[in-house]
């Protein structure tokens, strides 16, 4: 993709050129050049997100439309069994440690 393009609830926030720029060290947002560009791009977010029917909310609005915490997921406890794969005769860990 030859552009990156990031908006924020208050606005644009970046814009890249991947092919001028590939490490992004100069963000066109707002500039004069790529004004056409950045409407474009902006255009084309919002048709995306009118098509999935997205309202563009803040994040903590979702958190609370669907119940969920940033505490709940990053402080669950794995379920799932596994064995350190550095020691052949570890023990089988289930659960955080």
């Amino acid at each position: 993709m030859r552009h990156t393009y990031v908006r924020a609830q208050d606005g644009p926030w970046l814009l890249y050129d991947n092919e001028t720029d590939p490490y992004q060290m100069d963000n066109l947002v707002n500039a004069p050049e790529p004004a056409d560009l950045q409407a474009y791009l902006e255009a084309l977010l919002q048709q995306k997100l009118t098509e999935r029917n997205d309202a563009f909310l803040p994040g903590e609005e979702y958190l609370k439309r669907d119940g969920l915490t940033h505490y709940r997921e990053v402080h669950c406890k794995p379920n799932q069994r596994w064995r350190d794969p550095w020691k052949t005769d570890g023990p089988i860990i289930v659960g955080a440690q």
